[in-house]
């Protein structure tokens, strides 16, 4: 997909609509990949996890690690005490 508005934007004819579109690609990447790493801290956000800092925390800090990412995952999902 990647490769297609690569394609695209070298068939612009202004480099300046190319440059945008490269920065648009570059922005919604960027986007994407900070989404999916804190994808745990999401989950835990929206089931309202009990320990919801401390699953921040570790996936902020030990999320680059492959390890801490799915610990955090993992702990996400667990269950949540009642209210």
């Amino acid at each position: 997909m990647y490769l297609g508005i690569l394609s695209f934007t070298a068939l612009a004819s202004d480099d300046t609509a190319a440059g945008i579109v490269g920065l648009v690609v570059i922005v919604l990447l960027a986007l994407t990949a900070l989404a999916f790493y804190f994808l745990p801290t999401i989950i835990a956000i929206f089931r309202d996890h009990h320990q919801l800092g401390v699953i921040a925390v570790i996936n902020l800090f030990f999320g680059w690690t492959f390890i801490g990412w799915v610990v955090s995952l993992a702990w996400s999902v667990s269950a949540t005490r009642e209210k």
